[in-house]
């Protein structure tokens, strides 16, 4: 059983090479665990307002980093550099998408969690209450943050049936 995982850029790399299998023949994967991933290029999302100047990212580190990964203007992303722009996520893995309330890519999470479960993708989310993006590095030193870990822990047992 093959999965994918990655967590913010490297979040939208793994919802990328899922939708890529799939529009490719394979091979099959049998899970997706995004971990704030960097998933869309609309930075007028309530997200990326309230949290602006968050303190790990960012929404300027963000539009500098899509522009920086595209070599131009992100609105001209494809659905498989930004996935949220995939016109379909039907026929996609089981997902575990987990966003963190203080992350300006809190909405990005929670709009493909959204969009796969309507493209009846089996899909469970998480979102980190009081948490900023890259807080696994924190997992010791916080109760919310041990709590986020052990989610994305409790989806990789489910890839290998656990």
């Amino acid at each position: 059983r093959i999965g994918v995982a990655g967590d913010s850029a490297g979040g939208a790399l793994a919802a990328g090479v899922t939708l890529k299998a799939r529009d490719s023949g394979g091979p099959a994967l049998a899970r997706q665990i995004l971990i704030y991933p960097a998933l869309g290029t609309d930075f007028t999302l309530p997200a990326c307002r309230e949290n602006a100047e968050a303190p790990a990212l960012t929404t300027a580190d963000m539009e500098w980093y899509w522009r920086t990964y595209l070599g131009g203007d992100p609105a001209a992303a494809d659905g498989y550099a930004a996935p949220l722009r995939a016109a379909d996520l039907s026929g996609l893995p089981p997902a575990l998408v987990l966003g963190c309330e203080l992350d300006p890519l809190r909405d990005d999470a929670s709009a493909y969690a959204d969009r796969l479960r309507a493209a009846k993708v089996e899909t469970a989310g998480y979102l980190g209450r009081g948490l900023t993006h890259g807080i696994l590095r924190a997992r010791r030193h916080s109760a919310e943050a041990a709590l986020f870990f052990d989610a994305i822990c409790a989806g990789v047992a489910r890839l290998h049936g656990g």
